[in-house]
């Protein structure tokens, strides 16, 4: 319902059946999950498929975290994400909750238009980020995290099988891929995964 309102309201926003944001994996800490795997499952005309999104004006200290007064794992004290300081290694990286080292695989994603009574807006894959301002003093404006989700933080599509008219969306929601540019340089997503564009094929 949300995705289909937000559609016929003009919103190109990818919302999805399977939605993620600032959440995945994280190797160094212990006890942790080192990745998210999504695989094994069918979906069959739902709303879109998959997003992992990341907020890039969302890190410890920002006035735009909604986790007032916390930090990450790998930080201790969020008094720390400041300048100079969050502007270089580690922090520039551990001061942000990511989308990261999520696996998606042998999954089946099934669409039939004419079923979800859509046109558009209900066929994307996503991995996206907005365009980081806020607040002044972040380190974090421009394209830098939507970069990061997209080609830099191990999230993966691979060896899927898609039925209908599959579309993907990479780095931000204007940018909306064909099967063909999704899966080449420079996003080389969904290896080893084929496309059917005949529903119920």
């Amino acid at each position: 319902m949300e995705g289909r309102k937000a559609a016929d309201s003009g919103d190109t926003f990818p919302y999805a059946t399977i939605y993620l944001s600032e959440s995945g994996g994280e190797p160094r800490v212990k006890a942790r999950t080192h990745k998210i795997e999504i695989y094994g499952n069918t979906l069959a005309d739902n709303w879109s498929g998959i997003t992992l999104w990341e907020n890039a004006d969302r890190f410890c200290n920002s006035p735009a975290n909604t986790s007032s007064g916390d930090c990450t794992l790998l930080v201790k004290k969020t008094s720390t994400c400041v300048r100079p300081a969050i502007t270089k290694a580690p922090l520039y990286s551990d001061c942000r909750w990511k989308t990261q080292w999520v696996d998606i695989h042998d999954n089946r994603f099934v669409l039939d238009e004419s079923v979800v009574k859509c046109t558009e807006m209900c066929d994307r894959m996503a991995v996206l980020s907005n365009y980081g301002t806020y607040p002044d003093w972040s380190p974090y404006h421009g394209d830098g995290v939507a970069d990061a989700i997209t080609g830099e933080q191990h999230n993966r599509w691979h060896d899927n099988v898609y039925v209908g008219p599959w579309k993907f969306v990479a780095e931000d929601q204007g940018k909306v891929l064909d099967f063909g540019q999704w899966q080449t340089a420079p996003y080389q997503q969904d290896r080893g995964s084929t496309l059917d564009l005949q529903a119920g094929g």
